[in-house]
């Protein structure tokens, strides 16, 4: 696979656990782009997902309902995009 997509939202219960995506990061390929998917509620939540190794976020909700959409996702840019190095433009 060249990406792989870890939900962090049950699908039965849509429930969201914060933490799945950082507890699975270690088993995933280093040779994949990696997407956290559901519960990234702003920057704090894509710094950690970016500081365990994720390389994009799926979001909806929160830049949804930020009353600065434009803003909320800049704020997401400019907290992952140093994570990824020098190679993010290549994948």
């Amino acid at each position: 696979a060249a990406l792989i997509g870890v939900n962090q939202r049950d699908l039965v219960s849509f429930a969201v656990d914060t933490e799945r995506a950082v507890r699975v990061a270690s088993v995933l390929p280093d040779d994949v782009v990696r997407v956290a998917e559901s519960g990234v509620r702003g920057r704090d939540d894509a710094a950690v997902l970016a500081g365990a190794g994720y390389h994009a976020v799926l979001v909806g909700e929160s830049v949804v309902t930020a009353g600065d959409r434009a803003g909320a996702v800049q704020a997401l840019r400019t907290c992952a995009v140093p994570a990824l190095g020098t190679d993010h433009g290549t994948r």
